[in-house]
């Protein structure tokens, strides 16, 4: 019997052993169970600060490409008033070319005209002069005869 009572003994320890097991793993669990809550609640805040961000990121984003369609819209207006430009600069460039070419040409004809006025002028002197070479001659005839 006492072979008995020493495996009842054994028995109820091993009981008590297995129930203090049971209490610490059902702590344990207890304990897995809140860090598995206060994660999940973690988590959760995080996903929804995470979404808070992604949200203002994707304000930013829109904003941005909002200004970019903005800085576009300038660009191709600046590239249409250049464009503009250039066109009339050449506009005024060719005229002035022709404008140029024409005062060329008006200046070449002024200058054939002032020769001509020259030649005109050298024979006319030439024609006085001999003229006044030949009233000097009769006048020294005169002179000689009168005398």
């Amino acid at each position: 019997m006492e072979g008995l009572q020493g495996l009842v003994a054994e028995a109820e320890r091993t009981l008590d052993e297995c129930a203090a097991q049971q209490a610490a793993a059902q702590l344990r669990a207890a304990q897995a169970e809140r860090a598995l809550d206060t994660s999940a609640t973690e988590q959760a805040a995080m996903q929804g600060e995470l979404r808070a961000q992604l949200l203002a990121v994707e304000e930013q984003l829109a904003q941005a490409r909002a200004e970019l369609a903005t800085a576009q819209e300038q660009l191709a207006g600046a590239e249409a008033r250049l464009m503009a430009a250039e066109q009339a600069h050449q506009v005024q460039a060719m005229g002035l070319q022709q404008q140029y070419a024409e005062a060329v040409e008006r200046s070449k004809a002024d200058v054939e005209a002032m020769r001509a006025q020259v030649e005109e002028a050298r024979q006319r002197v030439s024609e006085l002069e001999a003229r006044n070479t030949e009233q000097a001659r009769v006048l020294d005839q005169v002179s000689l005869v009168t005398m």
